[in-house]
């Protein structure tokens, strides 16, 4: 019996070395960045160019690189037990909270919403400026049920934009029919703005979609557009003429 405690002692230490050894050497690494390829179209902007008339040019990517930490790879993969033992070691790191929130994207983005959650319970930021965030993953993944937490509970603006300046519902856009409308409707009914344009040339949500080839969601896009362009131009006339009304009947008193 005694030499059996002995040999289960070794046993254990060594265990404990090797665990010891290998949490050093993943700690030296929670910097590290690797590439990775992602099949087809990541970030929505990446997807288009403009032609020699100068209109917009739709031409996907057959992939994207990308360069990632390895809490950003473990979150594409869904592994939950690595993302445990990463945040553990990698908390002292300058770069955690990006590391973090370009993982909320990644898990959102590999349809792993366990993960998601998980790392919105370790501190990720959801609606990161600048930055593909987990609003943009989880519209992109129609995960609508963590698109209303975060616009909603988290205060994430609803035309929060990534490093390429699209907005969630460049990214809804990317969806087939009918979940890009579907996913659309929902994020204006949530506030996001019809009228946004892009670039210099001013592009619309409409002529995006008219690049993409989906006629039947430039056409809504643009009723839509008109719609919110009509309700501001309403309020705008409204509102002077309510102050203009109050001063008067204040110059009479």
């Amino acid at each position: 019996m005694s030499h059996s405690r002995q040999s289960s002692s070794f046993g254990a230490e060594s265990l404990v070395d090797l665990a010891e050894s290998e949490l050093k050497h993943l700690s030296a690494s929670v910097d590290k960045i690797e590439t990775m390829t992602i099949d087809g179209t990541v970030f929505p902007l990446d997807a288009f160019s403009l032609d020699h008339h100068h209109d917009l040019f739709y031409f996907p990517p057959g992939e994207t690189r990308l360069e990632v930490s390895l809490l950003s790879w473990a979150a594409y993969k869904g592994l939950n037990e690595v993302i445990y033992a990463l945040i553990g070691i990698s908390k002292d790191s300058h770069h955690f909270q990006d590391h973090l929130d370009d993982a909320l994207f990644l898990a959102h983005f590999a349809n792993h919403k366990d993960t998601a959650d998980l790392l919105m319970d370790f501190g990720a930021n959801p609606g990161r400026k600048s930055r593909s965030n987990g609003l943009h993953g989880a519209v992109r993944r129609r995960h609508m049920s963590q698109i209303k937490l975060y616009i909603q509970d988290f205060g994430v603006p609803v035309d929060v934009e990534d490093g390429d300046f699209a907005t969630p519902v460049m990214y809804a856009m990317q969806l087939e029919y009918p979940y890009d409308l579907e996913t659309i409707s929902n994020l204006f009914f949530l506030g996001a703005d019809p009228r946004h344009e892009f670039g210099d040339e001013g592009w619309s949500y409409a002529q995006y979609a008219l690049a993409i080839g989906k006629k039947h969601l430039a056409k809504w896009l643009e009723v839509k557009r008109a719609e919110a362009e009509a309700k501001a131009k309403l309020n705008a006339r409204t509102t002077p003429t309510s102050s203009r009304e109050s001063s008067c009947t204040i110059g009479r008193d």
